[in-house]
């Protein structure tokens, strides 16, 4: 029993150096390779055209800029609807699904159609209005946002049945695609 017991841990013994010896680490290979990715970056920043830089920099001083705090979390956006007054320039932050990319002539907003969710089966739907220029990435319908923003009235359109709708009008200030960066 004794040898079978020593012949089972002289196996482990050498499986374990075998495993151990054959991963062939070599500490310079990680470094090499992130230098080689941040070379790759920076050849990819510099290909990119002037615009875009100045866009990427004019968007990074807004949001540096921003207080994500002075946003309020708390705050149903239909019960805004019913005083538009009192609650005008009124800033919120949530989580909303994209459901229509809204197809509005402007040229300083791109318009989306989304809902809020407080519980299951709770849903408000707002239209939020994001600057053109403040678009950092694209927003696809059935993508959730993070977003900031202030509430600006309400939006009034006609259904494709033809009854009148109207919605919270929010500007939005900051966003994050959570739906992107969960792709990555």
């Amino acid at each position: 029993m004794k040898k079978i017991f020593a012949s089972m841990a002289f196996l482990l013994f050498v499986v374990v150096i075998f495993v151990g010896c054959s991963k062939n680490v070599n500490p310079d290979s990680s470094k090499s390779s992130t230098q080689e990715s941040s070379k790759t970056y920076k050849i990819l920043v510099d290909q990119d055209s002037t615009e875009q830089k100045e866009k990427l920099e004019k968007i990074s001083e807004y949001y540096k800029t921003a207080d994500p705090k002075s946003y309020n979390s708390n705050v149903r956006v239909n019960s805004m609807l019913r005083d538009e007054k009192a609650h005008k320039g009124e800033k919120v932050y949530s989580l909303a699904k994209i459901i229509q990319i809204v197809d509005e002539p402007s040229d300083e907003y791109i318009y989306y159609m989304g809902y809020v969710t407080y519980a299951k089966n709770d849903r408000e739907y707002v239209m939020l209005a994001v600057l053109k220029d403040n678009v950092y990435s694209k927003v696809l319908q059935d993508d959730e946002i993070l977003f900031w923003a202030s509430f600006a009235g309400s939006y009034d359109y006609t259904t494709n049945l033809g009854d009148n709708n109207t919605l919270p009008l929010l500007k939005v200030d900051m966003y994050k695609n959570v739906t992107a960066s969960e792709e990555k």
